[in-house]
């Protein structure tokens, strides 16, 4: 009448409500029951002989499963949806920084130093002064 989870050597096998049983042994407060090639123990309240009680509790189960699946996956494609938007986000916060980091390592020109001591050698510029010799006309 409910579900059942039975451990063995080989993992844990789950038997849904409605799963059909065999008594094998009443042992007082617990029944042994087999289903297939596994015998394994329960109480007698979680045990009916009543066939369309069975199969009623089974489709309600078999219901249950299906909302539950139904729901996990809308679940996960909320999520899959979230986790693509913050993705994107990311994606666009990244391309972003490496515009910036990419801007910041160009080398940007170095202004002009205009000192005065740098100017060269005086008699190979031409100067506003007037020659050293000014009653010499050109």
């Amino acid at each position: 009448m409910e579900r059942v989870a039975v451990k063995s050597k080989s993992g844990v096998a789950g038997f849904a409500p409605g799963t059909r049983v065999k008594l094998v042994k009443d042992q007082g407060e617990t029944l042994l029951v087999q289903s297939e090639d596994t015998k394994f123990e329960v109480h007698g309240d979680q045990l009916t002989n009543d066939l369309d009680l069975a199969d009623l509790l089974r489709r309600q189960d078999a219901q249950a499963q299906q909302e539950l699946a139904r729901e996990m996956q809308e679940r996960l494609a909320a999520y899959q949806a979230e986790t693509e938007k913050k993705n994107r986000f990311s994606e666009q916060e990244y391309r972003e920084l490496q515009k910036k980091y990419a801007a910041a390592a160009e080398p940007t020109p170095k202004p002009e130093y205009k000192n005065p001591l740098d100017r060269g050698p005086y008699h190979e510029k031409s100067s506003n002064w007037p020659s050293w010799r000014p009653w010499i006309r050109h």
